[in-house]
């Protein structure tokens, strides 16, 4: 055990406690075994028997491959809980569990707490909500195993034709998102989980999404300098213990056109040698089709540690990633020594976080930690301050006589989407409730009645529900959404939009709203904030964080402009 001394954030030792842990662990590791280290695969979070070929290959993978941890993806709370001990009590070297939770652990897990988009934060412009969000997300994350959130992002979202970015940014000044990133990176730090911030240079002004091809970000180095690299000096200033590099390509720094994960000029001559970074490098999954498109699985991983990467996020064939580059390192394409550079790294990001020693098992913590009354309170309280209205004089709606409501909804079911949000107007309502749901592709009866139904209504609520999804390569709202709802507009008809995700929506309408409320998501938190507001028992105090074209400006928060 090592003795706690000059300990950064909630960290369990100092930099040079870790790094002389990691150096001795080296040491005493075969090349295999480091290798290992730099191999982090996907692991799913959902329940399964112990006889599932998916479970028994998590298992082969600590045991053969020495990997250095998992990436955790959709499930619930116990089965990750009780997966992340079974499979820390397989490995020799303790293992870095990680996972996605930009927007709290609820990201990932249907039972665990569910924050505001950080776009929601961006509109607040509230630093103080970025670092709740991020200390609340530690707290629920290492009860659940985890100690390594990839969060913040400090893309800015600047192309509102973004598939993939969009509300998962802080918005599009760079000033103002490097201020919540470091909010966001000390919240979660100082709840003694590492951050990664993401995702380097910036993939927000692409209108690819890199699940599904390579993006490409044709800006000059003086651009980048004085936009999208603002964020990433910020949170590398607040100490942000790992960078994830995108794939993206950058020609000015790259000319070859190279994804920045296979890239040695940005992950080593930018990252490196120009910003002087010197924590932990990981790759953006390595599985996603703008890097998998290019290169086999074992190029792939041989040129992300080439390129200076230290961890490698699901490797698509993990026995192919490590054999690959123990074959680099025999044939001299790689050596020895970077390999040590690596494992090190990942060894020295494990004892900051006190995996110097399999941890205790977290499973008895679960239920005093995980979404409970304290953190969902927090929720819908920082909900509360990210709701932005255009058109205040429609609100509130009346009680006695509520108008038609519209729940449109590009993916999902009417008895799982907006359902807090009708039930709260419902209930705190004197008038009995219409609604009508509408999917992304409905038959032409639905649409029928629908124009049927809201004859006999002045005024319609519609609540767009249009979130980012990977691989699906498009954001926005269904053409056959946008057509309703302009037909509504010519019949007379008051349109109060609810924009239930992104905020770029209303950009398909032929007129504008009479209002329009921007929530930049679909939580409960979310919903219950929007109808406090609808039926004005809270007020509208946030201010876009992003340009919406022909619609309305940037505007900082709190401005009356």
């Amino acid at each position: 055990m090592m003795t706690v001394s000059n300990s950064r954030f909630g960290f369990a030792c100092s930099d040079a406690e870790a790094l002389d842990w990691a150096s001795g662990s080296v040491s005493r590791m075969s090349l295999e075994e480091q290798i290992g280290q730099l191999l982090a695969p996907r692991a799913m979070s959902h329940y399964v028997g112990a006889d599932d070929p998916t479970h028994r290959a998590l298992f082969e993978q600590v045991v053969r491959f020495h990997v250095g941890g998992f990436v955790f993806f959709q499930g619930e709370v116990f089965g990750q809980a009780i997966l992340a001990d079974e499979l820390q009590q397989a490995a020799r070297i303790p293992l870095l569990f990680s996972q996605d939770a930009e927007w709290g652990v609820g990201m990932r897990l249907f039972d665990a707490t569910t924050f505001p988009n950080m776009m929601g934060i961006g509109a607040s412009g509230m630093s103080e909500l970025a670092y709740a969000v991020g200390r609340a997300t530690a707290e629920e994350s290492k009860a659940l195993g985890v100690r390594f959130v990839f969060a913040p992002v400090a893309d800015l979202n600047n192309n509102p034709e973004n598939p993939i970015i969009n509300v998962r940014s802080f918005g599009e000044d760079p000033f103002a998102v490097a201020d919540l990133v470091r909010a966001l990176t000390r919240g979660l730090q100082d709840g003694g989980v590492l951050a990664s911030v993401k995702h380097f240079p910036g993939h927000g002004d692409t209108a690819t999404d890199s699940h599904a091809a390579l993006p490409v970000l044709n800006v000059d180095k003086e651009r980048l300098q004085r936009v999208e690299l603002v964020p990433f000096r910020a949170a590398i200033d607040e100490g942000v213990a790992s960078v994830m590099v995108g794939h993206l390509a950058i020609p000015a720094i790259d000319p070859s056109g190279m994804p920045a994960t296979l890239s040695r000029p940005i992950v080593t001559g930018m990252l490196r040698d120009q910003l002087g970074y010197r924590g932990l490098l990981v790759s953006d999954a390595m599985e996603m089709n703008g890097v998998q498109q290019l290169f086999d699985p074992d190029e792939a991983a041989v040129r992300a540690v080439d390129a200076g990467l230290d961890l490698l996020l699901t490797p698509p064939d993990v026995e192919a990633a490590f054999v690959g580059i123990r074959d680099a390192v025999r044939s001299g394409r790689l050596t020895a020594v970077r390999i040590a550079d690596s494992a090190r790294r990942v060894l020295a990001a494990k004892a900051l976080v006190g995996l110097t020693t399999r941890p205790d098992p977290e499973i008895n913590k679960v239920r005093s930690t995980v979404s409970t009354a304290a953190h969902r309170q927090t929720a819908l309280e920082i909900a509360r301050k990210t709701i932005v209205v255009d058109g205040p004089e429609s609100l509130p709606i009346n009680r006695d006589e509520l108008p038609f409501f519209l729940t449109l909804s590009d993916s999902g079911e009417e008895t799982s989407v907006g359902v807090r949000l009708r039930d709260h107007v419902r209930l705190e309502s004197s008038g009995p409730l219409h609604h009508a749901f509408v999917a992304a592709e409905p038959c032409r009866e639905r649409i029928e009645s629908v124009l049927d139904r809201t004859q006999r209504h002045e005024t319609i609520v519609a609540a767009a529900y249009v979130s980012v999804r990977s691989y699906s390569g498009r954001i926005g709202l269904p053409e056959v959404h946008s057509s309703l709802l302009n037909e509504l507009a010519r019949q007379g008809k008051r349109i109060v939009l609810l924009c239930m995700g992104s905020p770029y929506v209303v950009m398909s309408l032929a007129e504008r709203p009479e209002c329009t409320l921007f929530a930049f998501g679909s939580s409960e938190s979310v919903q219950t904030a929007v109808a406090e507001v609808l039926l004005g028992e809270q007020k509208a105090t946030a201010s876009l964080p992003i340009t919406i074209p022909g619609f309305a400006p940037r505007r900082d928060a709190g401005s009356d402009a």
